[in-house]
């Protein structure tokens, strides 16, 4: 049997441009759209409906070039309805996709499937008001081959 020689493609990379290719999500956010670290300095409900996503663990498979990556989104909004409704955008946007292939640094990454795990839950900071929904996402990425 050959051995699979592959390397690990920037996931956040992946993630973050296949987003912006998604024109309900790029409209809802008017192109706000964050990977980890999260929300940039000084940002505020203020400025409208924002998604941002986490990345979480990763596992590999042994037999397929292939990665398993957890990740939460949140969705902030103005109030509960904004938070809510962006979350549907996501939903509807990203829930089932298959197959595709994004240009990325040193070539193209391949979204393999996206599912919702858990979520959506409605969460508002006691401290400053803000709410967003928030859940949890499996998403299988190619890696690429060498």
């Amino acid at each position: 049997m050959p051995v699979l020689v592959a390397e690990l493609v920037d996931q956040n990379e992946l993630l973050h441009t296949y987003l912006k290719t998604l024109a309900p999500i790029v409209s809802a956010t008017s192109g706000r759209i964050y990977g980890p670290p999260g929300l940039p300095d000084g940002w505020t409900p203020v400025v409208g409906k924002t998604l941002v996503f986490m990345n979480g663990e990763f596992t590999g498979d042994a037999s397929v070039p292939k990665t398993e990556n957890q990740y939460r989104f949140l969705c902030y909004g103005f109030d509960e309805v904004d938070a809510r409704s962006l979350y549907r955008v996501l939903y509807g946007n990203l829930h089932r996709v298959h197959r595709k292939t994004v240009a990325i640094t040193g070539g193209n990454g391949l979204l393999i499937y996206a599912k919702q795990n858990t979520g959506p839950y409605s969460a508002t900071d006691p401290s400053s008001g803000w709410c967003w929904n928030w859940g949890m996402w499996e998403i299988h990425m190619a890696e690429n081959f060498v």
